[in-house]
């Protein structure tokens, strides 16, 4: 979000480097529809990227974990890792 009018050039960059890596419906958008989206936001512009979240990675792991086991998946931890072999063997 861009607070003030020298951030705007920032902002803009970071559309475009979301563009480039593939990042879908991303839009730069002015204070009044941040307002809409969040009325306690006060800024000049911000992005709006509906496609995209924030993930706790640790607490996604451990569901992973949970659901693999589960199935009957065997989960080796801090293994060293001496190759990788593409056949299923």
């Amino acid at each position: 979000m861009a607070l003030v009018k020298a951030e705007l050039k920032a902002l803009e960059d970071l559309k475009k480097r979301g563009d480039e890596n593939g990042v879908e419906n991303l839009r730069l958008i002015d204070r009044a529809e941040a307002q809409k989206i969040e009325p306690r936001v006060s800024c000049l512009a911000a992005l709006s990227s509906p496609e995209t979240g924030i993930l706790d990675m640790a607490a996604y792991m451990r569901v992973m974990e949970r659901v693999l086991k589960g199935s009957g998946v065997t989960v080796a931890k801090q293994c060293k890792v001496l190759s990788i072999d593409e056949q299923n063997t």
